[in-house]
């Protein structure tokens, strides 16, 4: 089972920059492999979307990314969140990493 959060290289050395350990959590860009919308103010950006291309569809990458959208609809999902978090002595996480939002 995928861990509800990781640390890829660049956030490695951001973690190293700032003195604190930051984290990410992904799920599927747009809409997961069941074809259920995971971004919902996505329209006609979601064909240029990024997030939907290159690492984030990898045969290793992608199903991760749905087991923790699967997660996040579970009762106990923050519960583990926050035990994840613990274990692995997070201090900053990014969320969702696959994609930003303006307001």
């Amino acid at each position: 089972m995928p861990h509800l959060i990781t640390q890829n290289t660049k956030l490695k050395k951001t973690s190293n920059v700032i003195g604190q350990r930051v984290f990410n959590f992904g799920i599927p860009a747009f809409q997961d492999s069941e074809g259920k919308r995971t971004c919902p103010f996505a329209g006609a950006c979601a064909k240029f979307c990024y997030a939907q291309k290159g690492a984030y569809v990898w045969s290793n990458v992608s199903p991760a990314f749905q087991h923790r959208y699967l997660a996040t609809q579970c009762d106990s999902f923050v519960d583990k969140m926050i035990a994840e978090l613990k274990k692995k002595k997070g201090e900053m996480l990014r969320v969702p990493y696959s994609r930003e939002f303006l307001l």
